[in-house]
């Protein structure tokens, strides 16, 4: 992936990224994704780990009380009750 990671870098150098509007988390650092480092973070998240239960921590501290998991299966439901579970 690292080649593929490289390539795709190449290709975004000339885009230009704001924040979104509506905030989007990050799959790298579980974070909202802001202006300068949109780029950086899209790179990122080709050769790194999915930070999928500090996303979840990180909306339940924003507030955010409903998830829905959309598509087949109840994986990511399953997942979601886990940290909702640790962090009561």
């Amino acid at each position: 992936m690292k080649e593929c990671q490289s390539q795709f870098k190449s290709f975004i150098l000339d885009f230009r990224f704001q924040a979104p509007k509506t905030p989007v988390i990050s799959n790298l650092e579980a974070l909202p994704y802001s202006g300068g480092r949109v780029a950086d973070l899209l790179v990122g998240q080709i050769s790194g780990s999915v930070n999928w239960f500090g996303s979840i921590r990180y909306l339940m501290q924003q507030g955010v009380t409903t998830f829905r998991e959309i598509g087949p299966g109840k994986t990511l439901t399953g997942l979601v009750s886990k940290v909702q579970k640790a962090n009561a």
